[in-house]
Formats: C-alpha cells, structure tokens, sequence
C-alpha cells in the first residue's frame, strides 16, 4: 500500500478536529481497526472508503493518492 491514504486520512481527520474513536463509531468498527488504517497496515473495506470520502468531501480516487484532485468537480473544473 502507499503511504498517501493513511497520510491523508489522518490529516483529514485532524483537519475536522474528531478523534480515531470518532472516525471508528462513523464507520461501526473498533477503535484499533481505524488506527490501523491511519497506520497504513490494513486498507478499508470499499464501503469504509466511500463512507470516509462522502464525510470528508473528497473522491475515494483522492483518498487512495490516485489522484491529486480532491473532488470529481476539481477534476472537470481543471480540465
């Protein structure tokens, strides 16, 4: 895995001020799991994924560090 999406994860989270024990009770699972993913040892499942990405606004494309635009919007706006 790379190191993009527990990197950008963890900033996102902080950026919204919420703990990992807020993240983990968002997607009902343990507080450990979600730990894991901001460690970059486990990837979400793709519905954790889309639920992270609806909360923070972002693409799943982003949050994974496919891609450098934020939104699908960013994408068509630059384009």
């Amino acid at each position: 895995m790379n190191e993009i999406f527990p990197e950008r994860l963890k900033n996102l989270r902080k950026e919204k001020g919420k703990r990992q024990e807020d993240m983990a009770t968002l997607l009902n699972i343990q507080r450990s799991t979600y730990g894991e993913y901001e460690r970059g040892k486990i990837v979400p499942p793709i519905d954790k994924l889309k639920i992270l990405a609806d909360y923070f606004g972002v693409s799943v494309d982003w949050l994974m560090g496919n891609t450098n635009f934020k939104t699908h919007e960013e994408r068509h706006e630059k384009a």
